[in-house]
């Protein structure tokens, strides 16, 4: 039986995000889980930038695109992850909150990010 879903916490560092989806120890696990994410950003982002709107907006109106994009990406998450947050959706919610970590603090996600 899977164990409860802890409340989930705004993410203020590194750390904070690699215990979220239970793989600070594992950086290879990281190097995949990072692939994944910038897999389903950048393409998400780059093509909002190239429409022409500003990067400020992008988060409240394609929150949903990304959250569904994240859970077909979810046979490619290393199975430790998989074991830490067994619920799908949570998952994707996890991997949307490294998306907002990553905005806040690394200027280079407001800009167009190579594919």
């Amino acid at each position: 039986m899977p164990r409860p879903i802890p409340p989930r916490k705004v993410i203020e560092n590194d750390r904070q995000a690699w215990e979220a989806l239970g793989i600070f120890e594992r950086p290879e696990d990281q190097d995949i889980m990072l692939e994944i994410i910038l897999r389903v950003y950048a393409p998400i982002h780059n093509n909002y930038v190239f429409d022409g709107y500003t990067p400020e907006n992008f988060l409240s109106t394609k929150k949903s695109e990304m959250l569904l994009m994240f859970h077909h990406e979810i046979p490619n998450v290393p199975v430790a992850v998989r074991d830490h947050v067994p619920y799908e959706h949570e998952l994707c919610l996890r991997l949307y909150d490294i998306v907002l970590y990553g905005r806040a603090t690394d200027p280079g996600w407001l800009h167009i990010i190579p594919e």
